[in-house]
């Protein structure tokens, strides 16, 4: 790792992500990271011991963070007191300032008392995978709660305090109709939860959804049912009252996520746990997928399976434009021009232009954001820029 102090932070307060590597059972959609086990509960103690060792030792010794995070895998097998004692290494390593303290929350893995104990800790913000209040989705998608489950997870948050708490559902999910999705919707704006992060589906190799296609469980994916779904999505939660900030996030107004935001601006961020990712510019780098190999590194301070990588004026161009486009408000002109020394107006002339008369994206004298149709070609737009 290269010495932190050549690079003064200028890009405001960064974020500290503590990914938690376990789950009671993979999802038949997921391709994160995590150790799925009924016995994880035994490697709990032994992970938060060398959590927290990977924390002290960290460089970024007085790093400024506004945020915290609690990813996963399923963050909420940790105890209440494990993730005091975790907080209590990130306060004391790192200089943290009135924070917005997340933990993701499986609702199958978690009672009443729990949340209870929870807010104690200082966390102050939930964010639980219901993913859908429609029971045969559910074993679908291979969760491992049901609709009551998950309803009885979200008021048990709000009853013992829990004033901010955000809800994810995933749609376009084959053989999931439109009156499947609208319920779905209906059910979730009952809650009104402070945030919503509605994701549509993409199937993952080494999944078991993929086996699932392969095998005809379920029908293969219908990328023209997705766009329809997604326009479907994003006009029914705008219409509750939501803003609409990013491709896949809603939220009331005060309430987005702070920590999302360090990705999606270039802000810093610290990643600490197997397989979690860190950005100080110009540098990225991400710990191994691997536990038992990130355990050795720690116990042994070698980087084994560590990738690092220096980011160049290109790849930052175009990661500029990328995570600008993925944001409702899209790309700030005048701050591009500030960072590559370039009118955005005239090097992308003739791309604005076509992407107007195709209407996909609109533009200001001060920005250029994508259309409600254009977030269906995201990827495809922003290639037009490199």
């Amino acid at each position: 790792m290269m010495d932190s102090s050549k690079y003064e932070n200028k890009r405001g307060k960064g974020g500290i992500y503590i990914h938690v590597p376990f789950c009671r059972k993979k999802c038949n959609y997921c391709n994160f990271f995590s150790i799925s086990s009924l016995s994880v509960d035994n490697c709990m103690d032994e992970y938060v011991q060398a959590l927290v060792q990977n924390i002290n030792n960290s460089p970024y010794k007085g790093f400024e963070a506004d945020s915290i995070y609690f990813g996963g895998g399923t963050p909420s097998l940790l105890s209440p007191v494990q993730i005091e004692r975790i907080l209590r290494a990130v306060y004391g390593k790192f200089k943290i300032s009135s924070p917005e303290i997340t933990i993701e929350v499986n609702p199958g893995s978690i009672g009443k008392e729990y949340f209870s104990l929870l807010i104690n800790t200082g966390v102050n913000r939930v964010n639980i995978g219901v993913q859908s209040l429609n029971n045969r989705i559910l074993k679908l998608l291979g969760r491992i709660h049901g609709l009551k489950t998950a309803v009885d997870c979200f008021y048990n948050a709000r009853n013992a305090g829990f004033k901010n708490i955000g809800l994810d559902i995933i749609y376009g999910i084959p053989g999931q109709s439109m009156d499947d999705l609208e319920n779905d919707l209906e059910s979730f704006m009952a809650l009104s939860p402070e945030h919503i992060s509605a994701y549509m589906l993409s199937v993952e190799d080494g999944t078991r959804m993929v086996e699932m296609i392969k095998n005809g469980e379920i029908p293969d994916l219908d990328e023209q049912a997705q766009a329809d779904s997604f326009l479907f999505v994003n006009n029914y939660i705008k219409g509750a009252g939501y803003i609409f900030y990013e491709v896949s996030n809603y939220a009331k107004d005060g309430y987005f996520s702070r920590h999302n935001m360090k990705y999606w601006n270039y802000n810093p961020y610290l990643g600490f746990g197997p397989s979690a990712h860190s950005f100080y510019f110009p540098l990225r780098w991400s710990e191994p997928s691997d536990f038992n190999l990130w355990l050795e590194n720690i116990r042994t301070g070698q980087q084994k399976g560590r990738i690092l990588e220096f980011i160049s004026k290109d790849m930052e161009m175009m990661e500029f434009l990328y995570l600008g486009l993925r944001q409702s408000k899209g790309i700030d002109k005048n701050q591009y021009k500030k960072r590559f020394f370039s009118c955005f107006d005239e090097k992308y002339s003739g791309q604005i232009k076509s992407l107007v008369k195709e209407g996909y994206v609109k533009e200001t004298e001060d920005r250029l954001f994508l259309t409600e149709s254009g977030f269906l070609f995201l990827d495809h737009i922003t290639e037009k820029f490199i």
